[in-house]
């Protein structure tokens, strides 16, 4: 990564810039649809030119919280989440927590919800991992073992199927770093999405 370019992309100010910037250190995984979602917490200011970003691809998003001037914004490829939350062990697992698995909106809702509730002293909203495409096995291990005896960490904490995993974080690796280049050499985040 030419940490120069990335060091001048940060300090112009340019807000439209730092903004694609962020997106492509963070999101790059759902940008070049490797993953299902993607959360970021950006300023008012970069939501709104976010939202730009992504217009005419089929990223969506959602504001899941805002709180000190920081906005937490979930970003979904509508297919390819539906299609996950759709599989028999992810919808089990979100029912327990209350979950209409069947209504993507409402699911969204009651996350947003479930995040806000945290903010009040509430139990952090773990299953926050399903919509974010986690394997179910690392967060029922994550929470099953209080987020300790893990086989590996990268992305998220791993408690099964590891060989598998490690690819699949070094594929996000590699798709940060294809983002990160692409930006840098002039393209567009509508470009740089697949």
């Amino acid at each position: 990564m030419p940490i120069q370019e990335l060091i001048r992309i940060r300090e112009s100010k340019d807000l439209e810039r730092n903004a694609a910037l962020a997106l492509a250190i963070n999101c790059a995984p759902l940008l070049k649809n490797n993953k299902a979602a993607n959360i970021i917490t950006v300023t008012l200011d970069e939501f709104n030119v976010i939202k730009r970003l992504v217009g005419g691809t089929d990223i969506s998003f959602h504001l899941l919280k805002a709180r000190d001037g920081k906005f937490i914004i979930y970003l979904y490829r509508k297919n390819k989440l539906l299609k996950y939350l759709k599989r028999d062990d992810v919808k089990e697992f979100l029912e327990k927590y209350g979950y209409d698995t069947d209504n993507l909106a409402k699911m969204l809702v009651r996350l947003s919800i479930r995040s806000k509730a945290f903010c009040a002293g509430e139990e952090f909203p773990h299953e926050i991992g399903a919509f974010l495409g986690y394997p179910i096995k690392d967060i029922q291990g994550f929470l099953d073992n209080k987020g300790e005896n893990f086989i590996y960490s990268g992305y998220w904490k791993v408690y099964d199927n590891v060989e598998n995993t490690v690819r699949l974080f070094k594929k996000f690796d590699e798709d940060r770093e294809t983002a990160v280049q692409e930006l840098v050499h002039g393209k567009t985040i509508r470009q740089i999405c697949c």
